[in-house]
């Protein structure tokens, strides 16, 4: 005769509630009805020969998480959508995938709304045929916002704010005038003058222009045509439960990427008070969602799917070389500053 499966024993609710409270959780009545509601966690059972509910012990587990995961997100009432994200970003499976989309459309939505009222704020040249110093003027208000925000020891630096500027410029006029290649030659000449190169591979030069313009495609503002968002609506339409692969293939790749950049280590977890070693990094809670929405973008290409493929798997070591040669590149740009690698 075959034995009958154990079943876990049911744990009391009040039981459960006193638990969380000794780990500083702070349930509430209130809490745990929302998230029930948002279908965040699973109805309870009744207790044997009683009219009381109680967890199972995944359920307990589930429950801590959500609350836990309430407590570092900064709004007194988090959103339903960031409660599922964050608990996918962490490996939970069990969570409504269209929450999870919802809250990467969201975050995707807000970084380009805030784009946007910058455009508006800072003013760029109104003709398409404004000359590279012109729009290298245009950089300027940007660039000393970013290295303000970022570079924060840099703020003095000439060369820095030049580099910045200019790059800026470009992508201004790329945004804007829908330029041609030969039109922004001379800024890209400008640009590769500053790294100390006397001259420019034009092939080369425009192999890089268009994958720029490819890059740049992703800040597009508006919000029915930007590819990013348009890559989270066609996965939640057509294959909704995707979304919590590729959550997960983003959170492998930035762990990946914390290795060699540390700042976005603190990426990896819900929004926190500011550290002041990092002032700007308490802004880095959209990073995650941002980093799923590119992997939705790239689902499809072979290069992502084998990267993905080979980070399930466990091997890091393509994906790590291929953030040391940016390591690299940010290396030199802060030799050339005269200063130390940014730690």
């Amino acid at each position: 005769m075959e034995s009958l499966p154990l079943v876990a024993p049911l744990i009391p609710r009040h039981e459960v509630f006193e638990e969380a409270g000794r780990r500083g959780l702070a349930p509430t009545d209130d809490r745990f009805d929302r998230f029930r509601k948002a279908k965040l966690l699973n109805d309870l059972a009744y207790l044997p020969d009683s009219k009381q509910r109680g967890f199972t012990p995944v359920q307990q587990q589930h429950f801590f998480n959500l609350l836990s995961v309430s407590q570092q997100i900064t709004s007194k009432r988090p959103r339903p959508s960031a409660l599922a994200f964050w608990l996918c970003w962490h490996g939970a499976t069990d969570v409504p995938a269209d929450l999870v989309a919802e809250h990467i459309e969201r975050s995707v939505l807000t970084f380009l709304r805030t784009l946007k009222r910058q455009y508006e704020r800072r003013r760029v040249p109104s003709r398409s045929n404004e000359g590279s110093e012109r729009w290298r003027q245009a950089g300027l208000p940007w660039a000393k916002a970013v290295i303000k925000e970022f570079l924060t020891p840099y703020v003095k630096n000439a060369f820095l704010l030049d580099v910045v500027a200019t790059g800026t410029g470009f992508a201004l006029r790329s945004w804007f005038s829908n330029p041609t290649f030969e039109s922004t030659l001379a800024l890209l000449k400008r640009f590769v003058w500053l790294f100390g190169a006397k001259d420019i591979n034009v092939d080369l030069a425009r192999q890089l222009w268009d994958m720029l313009q490819d890059g740049l495609r992703l800040f597009t503002t508006g919000e029915r045509s930007n590819p990013l968002l348009c890559a989270v609506r066609e996965v939640n339409a057509s294959n909704p439960q995707q979304i919590i692969e590729l959550v997960h293939d983003a959170r492998r790749a930035f762990e990946v990427m914390g290795t060699v950049f540390p700042i976005y280590r603190r990426a990896c977890e819900p929004p926190t008070p500011v550290d002041p070693q990092y002032p700007a990094v308490a802004k880095y809670y959209l990073f995650p969602p941002g980093m799923a929405a590119v992997t939705a973008l790239v689902r499809d290409v072979p290069h992502a799917v084998e990267m993905r493929r080979q980070l399930k798997e466990g091997n890091t070591a393509p994906m790590l070389e291929e953030f040391k040669a940016i390591g690299v590149i940010r290396d030199s740009v802060m030799f050339r500053l005269d200063a130390e690698p940014a730690k």
